[in-house]
């Protein structure tokens, strides 16, 4: 396989082995600790039923119907582990064509991507992240090929996968127009199409505060905004027995709207703005920050590149900016804005820095990852709150030591990156 696209991508046969049995090892640890609320949805519709199961999780129907098929066979918790392996196949594989398209070195990969914290936030059994991310990394594939067809069908399937294909559409059409026409106006109207099908295929259901769903996501924005960005938990009548107390306050609603009647603050709590601070800039480690030092050139530099490498950015960004705004799990939220350091970031990296570079910055990468990860583990609120803010701290104040390190290869990076491949 040395000479295959796995072995391109990963440097040899073995280290693309021990990539799949750690992507085998993660599903199996998401199996051995139970499943959150969330996986229960999922893993109900993979045993085919829908009933109580609400929007929209119950429109999200490609990876629990591919369960399904398996576990006609064999039981659906094993049937849902090999299914997270084979889609993680194809999703290193798409990875390792579209690195190799870009040119881009394999050593960015291990920094920017592999074994950070959000890799385990996209294995999780029976969740849909990782389906999403291999139908994306294939649609950005057959951009860089020129593929319109491919790209639009696997826009349509992303729509059955996951409402968040229509972000993918939205900012694709901007940043395409130029480049791929077809491409640009068809990728919205697809993803439309793929989440229709869903609906038309399950029903659209309803929420917990019997509205449809796209109602309720849209009311949804405010009210995670309030909680995961300023702290203050927003209440209703509807879910007050999910709370375990009275709000601070409370009032009657000026219009009905579904079951909701009362609505009200229910407390305030700084640890989630904490938190969230924490988890965008550790996540991925040093990926994002290297955007930080490039603030005022990268924008230019993403209209000069590859128009895969510019979705990967535009899309990625626009993810992690939402994920705030889409729900109470930020950290699983935050994983869909892989693209931009797994390939925008990687890309302008190897074109900027030596070859060299990712194994000096690879100390501080998984610290600062790590730290993130582990602020996931932790339950207790205060725990979790000096870690990510010690981890916040140090970015910003340990930043002189490896900003010159990055600094210094800005414009002599060509050369450093010739120097590197000849010795």
């Amino acid at each position: 396989m040395g000479k295959t696209l796995g072995g391109y991508f990963l440097l040899s046969e073995k280290r693309f082995q021990l990539a799949l049995f750690f992507l085998a090892v993660l599903s199996a640890v998401g199996i051995a600790t139970g499943y959150d609320t969330d996986s229960l949805f999922y893993r109900a519709m993979a045993s085919g039923r829908y009933d109580g199961v609400p929007a929209p999780f119950r429109t999200r129907i490609v990876t629990p119907w591919l369960i399904q098929q398996v576990s006609v066979v064999l039981p659906v918790d094993v049937a849902a582990w090999l299914i997270q392996i084979a889609v993680g196949m194809v999703f290193l594989f798409g990875l390792a064509k579209l690195f190799q398209l870009l040119e881009i070195a394999p050593e960015w990969f291990w920094f920017s991507a592999f074994l950070a914290p959000f890799v385990a936030g996209v294995t999780e059994p029976f969740m849909p992240e990782m389906l999403s991310s291999a139908l994306i990394v294939w649609a950005l594939v057959c951009l860089q090929v020129r593929q319109t067809l491919g790209f639009l069908l696997l826009c349509a399937l992303m729509g059955l996968q996951r409402e968040s294909a229509l972000l993918f559409g939205l900012v694709a059409l901007p940043v395409l127009y130029r480049s791929n026409k077809w491409a640009a106006i068809g990728s919205l109207p697809a993803a439309a199409a793929g989440l229709f099908a869903a609906v038309r295929f399950v029903g659209g259901g309803a929420s917990a505060h019997q509205l449809s769903w796209p109602v309720y996501m849209l009311l949804k924005i405010p009210a995670n905004i309030s909680r995961n960005v300023f702290g203050f938990s927003l209440w209703s009548n509807v879910l007050a027995d999910t709370f375990g107390g009275e709000p601070w306050l409370k009032w009657a609603s000026p219009v009905k709207v579904g079951a909701i009647t009362e609505i009200g603050v229910y407390n305030w709590e700084f640890g989630h703005p904490v938190i969230l601070a924490g988890l965008m800039t550790s996540l991925f480690g040093l990926a994002i920050s290297m955007l930080w030092l490039r603030r005022r050139s990268i924008r230019q530099e993403v209209a000069e590149a590859p128009p895969a490498v510019a979705i990967a950015f535009w899309y990625g960004l626009a993810s992690l900016l939402a994920a705030p705004s889409l729900g109470a799990g930020v950290g699983r939220l935050l994983c869909y804005a892989w693209p931009l350091p797994t390939v925008a970031l990687a890309w302008w990296a190897h074109r900027t820095l030596a070859r060299s570079q990712p194994l000096k910055l690879l100390w501080w990468h998984y610290g600062f990852a790590l730290a993130g990860g582990v602020s996931l583990s932790i339950q207790e609120w205060w725990p979790r709150i000096i870690l990510c803010g010690l981890t916040v701290a140090a970015l910003f104040g340990f930043r002189r030591q490896w900003e010159p390190l990055i600094s210094e290869q800005l414009g002599s990076g060509s050369d450093n990156l010739a120097e590197a491949e000849t010795n």
